[in-house]
């Protein structure tokens, strides 16, 4: 939105804005894993450097994107590769253990998981109209 945009306020303050956004997945994406994405991001971070000119990055990640980018830096870690200046993550959960205690808890057990992947094989991709569905019963009092 025009004014209220992190990205605009960014390259406005002088800063190249480099953006990766997953497309929804079909069939021909059903055998990609989270390995496949971190690899993928690799590759776009290789290629953001080059295209900047910049040997390090300034990475932000939002939620299932920020748990992508967090594993992506803690195998650079791992590998002493040093491309990361910063990590800024928004609603990205990293630490589960007390989720047990939220109300997204009532759906994190190992019944509910193979459920999900179940019907993720049937289909070969949850497609986005079923994650927002399982989104929604979070929210219970949003349903009422």
């Amino acid at each position: 939105a025009p004014g209220r945009s992190i990205v605009e306020h960014l390259v406005r303050q002088g800063h190249q804005v480099f953006i990766v956004a997953w497309r929804n997945p079909d069939e021909a994406q059903a055998d990609w894993d989270l390995e496949s994405y971190v690899e993928a991001l690799d590759r776009a971070t290789q290629v953001a450097c080059a295209i900047s000119g910049s040997s390090d990055l300034n990475v932000v990640g939002a939620c299932s994107g920020g748990i992508t980018a967090a594993l992506l830096l803690s195998l650079w870690g791992a590998r002493g590769v040093s491309r990361a200046a910063s990590l800024t993550l928004f609603v990205a959960i990293l630490d589960v253990t007390g989720a047990k205690d939220t109300s997204m808890g009532l759906f994190a057990n190992l019944e509910t998981l193979e459920v999900a992947r179940m019907f993720s094989r049937s289909k070969g991709v949850l497609q986005g109209k079923d994650l927002e569905r399982a989104f929604a019963w979070l929210r219970p009092n949003d349903l009422i």
